[in-house]
């Protein structure tokens, strides 16, 4: 079936391409069907997978200060909740002990002397409550208990009862998971939808029904290059400690894009150089026409500019019409279509 054009249009700007014109029969046989381009409100939700982690900023990690040998482990086990100022474990610690004579003395003594071997107790990791027991009882203890910095969850437990101990050496790590994070992979293309404190949806399979409110707190400043995937951070409220560190869930991020001009994605061709749709201009008139194009949510297309509010663009059969319009132009010899006005019509 021959597509023939019936009078001189031109095509807007578009090289090696030209009008094409219908009569209703040809437009109904190859299935030519139109839409108005739309301008409303749009939302759209971004969908990803996600995983549960500690949150780093409500996370203490308690390291050994001296040399030293475990005298007790008053919590041994992983997973135990504490609470801030509880006793984890009981260090002997020869240094220690030398260090708390040599404050008892300076004490008594008075002046600078006091003020460093105050000091030296701090840096050892004695805090003010055991500083002020020993001045009331004026008696060094064998054993230093260290304490829990913060109400939490002992997450790692790397001492056993006996153990010698090395300045630097880590003794328990302790995440208060009352709010954790999620760490979510967001498309490349997403990104520009996706805004620091955003409001977040999670869910879990496990828990059907259930769903917990976060916001976005954090977006990564770099990319994942195989996968094309930017990380993004989000801060939960975790109450009931049903989220889990390594947990994975679903993470929906919905944002408000307000009045937006937009298209459905299969009325657009993009030749990489280009970006062009076909607009009905007057019954079975089909010109091709250049548009600028903005993001793609979900089915639609974004337009920023070259067509208007109520202009008809064909969503259906524009492939074969893009064929013709090659044709025409390539037949006419210039790189803007001109078709002659009285041209016949095409026979089948």
């Amino acid at each position: 079936m021959e597509l023939t054009l019936v009078k001189e249009i031109e095509a807007k700007g578009i090289p090696g391409r030209g009008p094409v014109q219908l009569t209703d029969q040809q437009a109904q046989l190859v299935n030519i069907k139109t839409v108005p381009v739309t301008k409303g409100p749009l939302d759209q939700t971004i969908r990803a997978v996600g995983q549960v982690v500690v949150n780093e900023e409500k996370t203490a990690a308690l390291n050994s200060r001296v040399m030293g040998w475990v005298e007790k482990l008053y919590v041994d086990t992983t997973g135990a909740p504490v609470t801030k100022g509880q006793p984890l474990m009981a260090l002997y610690s020869p240094d220690l002990y030398s260090a708390q004579q040599d404050y008892l003395i300076a004490r008594r003594q008075g002046g600078s002397l006091k003020e460093s071997a105050r000091k030296r107790l701090e840096l050892f990791g004695i805090s003010d409550e055991q500083i002020a027991a020993l001045e009331k009882t004026g008696t060094p203890t064998n054993t230093l208990d260290i304490t829990a910095p913060l109400d939490g969850t002992v997450i790692e437990k790397k001492i056993q009862p006996a153990q010698m101990v090395q300045p630097g050496m880590p003794l328990y790590r302790i995440a208060d998971l009352s709010e954790v994070w999620v760490q979510a992979e967001i498309y490349e293309s997403e990104l520009p939808f996706v805004k620091k404190d955003q409001k977040a949806v999670v869910k879990i399979p496990a828990y059907s029904g259930r769903e917990w409110e976060g916001r976005v707190d954090f977006i990564y400043p770099f990319l994942e290059g195989k996968t094309r995937t930017n990380m993004v951070r989000l801060v939960l409220p975790n109450p009931e400690g049903m989220l889990k560190p390594e947990m994975y869930v679903n993470v929906e991020i919905k944002n408000d894009l307000g009045e937006e001009l937009s298209v459905p994605s299969s009325a657009v061709f993009n030749t990489g150089k280009q970006q062009y749709l076909f607009v009905e201009t007057d019954k079975g008139v089909f010109v091709p026409t250049l548009v600028e194009l903005g993001p793609v949510v979900g089915d639609r297309q974004l337009i920023r500019s070259g067509v208007e509010a109520g202009d008809a663009v064909v969503v259906d059969g524009n492939f074969l019409l893009d064929s013709e319009s090659q044709l025409k132009a390539a037949a006419s010899g210039e790189p803007h279509a001109k078709v002659a006005e009285g041209a016949k019509e095409g026979q089948e």
